[in-house]
């Protein structure tokens, strides 16, 4: 999660102002193009740098950095998930969902929830990537599959963080559970004639 959000983090510091007529400059539009758009970077605390009207490298590192940073949020999400289930027990959410048809089960619903906007990512990121053959100085068709692409990209990757921080702010740890799962695993390690602490041994025997 630390290395996703340092990741996203620098990308977004990076990313530029863009302004500028049909061939990516205001110079037909106004004679202090390039002051303009210095000013309108300024305003936005954005890079200010040439213009990049058919160079898409930009919106692909952005792409990247944030499939990268809904996968992130996917991993615990999904151990969320798995350790809420019933064979396992070990952890809760605090608000979970109910089932229609077994109205006892508790679903980590925003864990599930999470997950499932993170999903959407690499197919949206792929889609961006795609799309960054801009022919000339004006693109007919890439340019405008980048818009609603983009927009659904950076909605599905805040989502998977916002469900995400609200299932593991709420998270409960069940102990017990813990313990009794552990219990059966340390039986089994004894039952082939190892000893309880076989992980401890294997942990500290393991090559540096």
């Amino acid at each position: 999660m630390d290395r996703a959000r340092t990741g996203l983090s620098g990308v977004l510091a990076a990313l530029p102002v863009q302004l500028g007529g049909a061939a990516g400059t205001l110079a037909a539009l106004h004679p202090h193009g390039p002051a303009v758009a210095t000013s309108l970077a300024r305003a936005l605390r954005l890079a200010d740098a040439v213009q990049w009207h058919t160079e898409r490298t930009r919106i692909g590192e952005l792409a990247g950095a944030l499939a990268v940073a809904a996968g992130a949020c996917a991993k615990p999400a999904t151990d969320v998930v798995l350790l809420a289930g019933t064979e396992l027990g070990e952890v809760s959410e605090a608000a979970p969902g109910d089932s229609s048809s077994m109205p006892h089960k508790r679903n980590p619903i925003a864990a599930i929830t999470a997950r499932g906007a993170a999903r959407r990512a690499p197919g949206l990121a792929a889609t961006l990537l795609a799309a960054a053959d801009h022919e000339h100085q004006r693109a007919a068709g890439p340019w405008h599959a980048e818009w609603q692409t983009l927009t659904d990209l950076l909605c599905a990757t805040g989502g998977a963080a916002a469900r995400l921080r609200t299932s593991l702010e709420g998270l409960a740890v069940h102990p017990d559970r813990m313990a009794a799962n552990l219990a059966l695993t340390s039986a089994t390690t004894e039952s082939v004639g190892h000893a309880p602490d076989l992980v401890d041994h294997l942990l500290t025997d393991r090559p540096t």
